[in-house]
């Protein structure tokens, strides 16, 4: 965990600072831009653990179980707590979240459907394609990821 100094910063400077941070990692022109600053900024550690942060808001958005989140995240319930208090005192997360989430149910309805028209023992499939296809969107499923 990322220590602070006991020496509190003054509001305008922390108001910089927050608009530098801005102008650096919110103005990004594409996927590949913003990557490369995240990969200088960040080490592989807090990356790791930004991206499961996002990953336990996003399945708890989807109502996932959080055994489940805790079992495939491998996070502990204090972190999926905290995620859910962050859930509850942001609207605007939270409203952002649904929006991919509902995103994510339409392309997974689409999948479901593919793999019902592909399913094994189809006359004309590939087996063994089918049975993936049927595996991952069981998994998908199962586990909201």
């Amino acid at each position: 965990m990322s220590q602070l100094s006991k020496r509190r910063l003054k509001k305008e400077v922390s108001k910089q600072l927050f608009e530098l941070t801005f102008s650096l990692l919110g103005k990004r022109k594409g996927k590949d831009d913003f990557q490369q600053v995240i990969f200088a900024l960040l080490s592989p550690t807090e990356r790791l653990v930004l991206s499961k942060r996002i990953a336990v808001l996003f399945l708890l958005t989807k109502d996932t179980d959080c055994r489940i989140i805790r079992d495939v995240l491998k996070v502990s319930t204090s972190t999926i707590s905290k995620c859910v208090i962050m859930l509850e005192n942001s609207e605007n997360l939270k409203r952002t979240l649904q929006v991919i989430a509902q995103n994510e149910q339409i392309k997974d309805m689409f999948l479901e459907a593919l793999s019902d028209i592909y399913s094994p023992g189809s006359y004309g499939i590939n087996w063994s394609n089918a049975h993936k296809l049927k595996k991952e969107v069981e998994r998908k499923k199962k586990e909201g990821i």
